[in-house]
C-alpha cells in the first residue's frame, strides 16, 4: 500500500509527461513525425516570424491579426529549429499539454482520492484530442486554454478550501497569464481577468485588504513583466500606433459583429452567442459545458457561500463570451474545453455517490503502474478514433506532399519572389524556399472586406505592374483578375483540403 501510494504522490507528474509527449508526437501538426503543419493560421504565424528574423516589423512591415507574443513565440521555434522549420514548436507544445493535464489533475484532486483524479486526467486526453479541437492543433489556442485552466484552477482550490492562503508568486503568475492573453488574442482575456478580480476579493475576505492590495500589485508586476518589453518592442522600433491600429482597431471594427456594440451590450451579446453556439453544435462540448454549468450550482463542487457561487460561475461565463465574441465568420470552440474537466467530476462524484465502495478502490504496488498505462493506451485509441491526424504522418505518407511538388519552380529560383493572391497560406511559403512575402498583405484575412480594402489594392497593382514573379491563388479568382490573366502565365493546380490552387509565372 505504501509503494502504490508513493506512486500515486511522487509518479503521476512523470506520467502527465509522458502522455503529453506522445500526445504531441502523434498529434500535433509541428511533430517530427509531419511534414510542414498544413493548417492556414499556424502557417500565418510562422510565415510572419520568418519575415520577423529577417528584420520586419510587427504591424508596421506585416499585416497580420493575433497578438504580438503570438509571433514572437514562433520566432523562438524557428530560432531552435534547423532550416527554420515548424517542429521546434513542438516542444513548446509539449509543455503546454503537460500543464494542461497538470491543471486537469489538481482540479480533480480538489474533491477526489489520487487514484481517480489520475484516471479523470488521462480521460481528459480523450475528448480534447479529438479531430474537431485538435486537428493537428493550433498554435495560439493551446497556449490560451493552459492559462484558462490555471484561472480555474486557482479560484476553485479557493472556494473548496477557504483557509487556503493564496501565494504571491501564484499573484504574480495570474498576472503574467492575464498579459499573455491581452497580446496574444484579447477576446479571450476576460476569463483570466474575471478569476483574478475573485481571487483579490477572496484574499480580501479571508486575509484582509492590506494583504489583498500586496496580492494586486504583484499581479499587476507581473503584468507589466509581460506588457513591459512588448510596448518596449514597439516603441522602439516606432510603431505603436501600428501595433494598436492592427490588432486592436482593426480586429474591433473589421472582424466582430459585437464590436458594433457599447461594451456591456458586447460582453453580452458575446456571452449569449457562445452559450447559443455551445448548445447548437459539438455534442462532447456542449454536454461538457451543460453539466460543468450545473455542477456549479447544483453539483458536488458547488461552494456553500453564495458569493463563492457567483465568484466561480463569473469566470466560466467569461469562457462563454470568449465563444461567441468573434461572430464574424463563426465561433471560437476552444475555451469550452474548460468545462470538461467539470463535466468529467461531476460524472465521477455521480458515480461515487451510487456507488460508494468504489471510493475504497486503490490498486497495489505494480498495479498502479498497469492501470495508468492501459488507460493511456485506451486514451490515445480513443483519441486516434476520433482523430485522423496521424494519417497525414510520415508513417503512412512516406512521399513528400502534393504542394511540395507544386511550390517546385519557386523553390528552384532562389531569386525569384512570390505572393498570394487572396488566398490562404497553407505553407505556401515554406514550401517555396521559405520565401519572404513581397507585401505586409501576405495572405487573406477573416475581416470584412467592405471595410478592409487595402490588400486588394496592393496586389492588384503588383500584378498590374508585374513585380512579383510567381503568384499562388485560387482557380476562380484567376479566371476574374484581368491583370492576373494577361501578365501572367499558368503553371499548375494543386488540390489541398477540397480547395484548387493555381500556379502563375509572370511572362516575359
Amino acid at each position: 500500500m505504501e509503494k502504490s501510494k508513493t506512486l500515486l504522490r511522487r509518479g503521476w507528474q512523470l506520467w502527465l509527461a509522458l502522455v503529453a509527449g506522445i500526445s504531441t508526437l502523434l498529434f500535433a501538426g509541428t511533430s517530427v513525425l509531419y511534414h510542414n503543419i498544413s493548417l492556414p493560421d499556424p502557417n500565418y504565424y510562422f510565415t510572419a516570424a520568418r519575415m520577423i528574423m529577417n528584420g520586419k516589423v510587427m504591424y508596421r512591415d506585416i499585416f497580420e491579426q493575433k497578438g504580438p507574443l503570438v509571433y514572437f513565440t514562433h520566432v523562438i521555434a524557428l530560432a531552435i529549429t534547423p532550416g527554420r522549420r515548424d517542429y521546434g514548436y513542438s516542444i513548446i507544445e509539449f509543455l503546454l499539454m503537460f500543464f494542461l493535464l497538470w491543471f486537469t489533475y489538481r482540479i480533480m484532486r480538489l474533491y477526489l482520492p489520487r487514484i481517480w483524479s489520475a484516471v479523470l486526467t488521462l480521460l481528459f486526453p480523450a475528448v480534447f484530442l479529438q479531430n474537431a479541437l485538435f486537428r493537428e492543433g493550433d498554435t495560439v489556442e493551446i497556449t490560451s486554454t493552459v492559462i484558462m485552466m490555471g484561472a480555474l484552477y486557482l479560484v476553485m482550490r479557493q472556494m473548496a478550501q477557504p483557509a487556503h492562503r493564496v501565494r504571491f508568486w501564484e499573484s504574480g503568475l495570474l498576472g503574467m497569464g492575464v498579459a499573455w492573453i491581452l497580446w496574444s488574442k484579447f477576446s479571450l482575456v476576460l476569463m483570466p481577468g474575471i478569476a483574478a478580480l475573485v481571487l483579490i476579493a477572496v484574499v480580501w475576505g479571508n486575509q484582509g485588504w492590506r494583504q489583498a492590495l500586496l496580492h494586486t500589485g504583484l499581479g499587476l508586476l507581473g503584468f507589466v513583466l509581460i506588457t513591459g518589453p512588448v510596448l518596449f518592442y514597439f516603441w522602439h522600433y516606432q510603431a505603436l500606433n501600428d501595433l494598436f491600429n492592427v490588432y486592436f482597431y482593426w480586429n474591433l471594427n473589421a472582424y466582430t459583429e459585437a464590436a458594433k456594440l457599447p461594451l456591456a451590450g458586447a460582453i453580452l451579446y458575446g456571452a449569449y452567442l457562445g452559450v447559443a453556439n455551445a448548445l447548437m453544435s459539438y455534442p462532447i462540448l456542449m454536454w461538457a459545458a451543460v453539466i460543468g454549468l450545473l455542477g456549479v450550482f447544483l453539483g458536488p463542487f458547488t461552494p456553500r457561500k453564495g458569493w463563492y457561487r457567483l465568484g466561480l460561475f463569473l469566470p466560466l461565463w467569461g469562457v462563454m463570451f470568449s465563444v461567441g465574441y468573434p461572430h464574424l465568420l463563426g465561433y471560437y470552440i476552444y475555451p469550452l474545453v474548460i468545462f470538461v474537466p467539470l463535466a468529467l467530476l461531476t460524472a465521477a462524484k455521480l458515480i461515487l455517490f451510487l456507488y460508494p465502495k468504489l471510493a475504497e478502490w486503490q490498486p497495489q504496488g505494480w498495479a498502479t503502474v498497469g492501470t495508468w498505462l492501459a488507460l493511456t493506451v485506451v486514451t490515445l485509441l480513443i483519441a486516434a478514433g476520433f482523430n485522423n491526424t496521424p494519417q497525414q504522418s510520415r508513417l503512412f505518407e512516406k512521399e513528400d506532399p502534393a504542394i511540395f511538388q507544386f511550390m517546385a519552380p519557386v523553390r528552384h529560383d532562389p531569386k525569384a519572389s512570390m505572393m498570394l493572391f487572396g488566398v490562404m497560406d497553407y505553407g505556401f511559403y515554406y514550401y517555396g524556399g521559405n520565401k519572404e512575402p513581397v507585401s505586409k498583405y501576405f495572405a487573406v484575412y477573416n475581416l470584412d472586406w467592405n471595410k478592409f480594402r487595402y490588400p486588394w489594392k496592393d496586389w492588384d497593382q503588383r500584378l498590374a505592374d508585374k513585380s512579383v514573379d510567381y503568384v499562388v491563388t485560387n482557380t476562380a479568382r484567376a479566371h476574374s483578375n484581368g491583370h492576373l490573366r494577361k501578365n501572367y502565365k499558368y503553371l499548375s493546380t494543386v488540390h489541398i483540403q477540397g480547395q484548387a490552387f493555381d500556379l502563375y509565372h509572370v511572362r516575359n
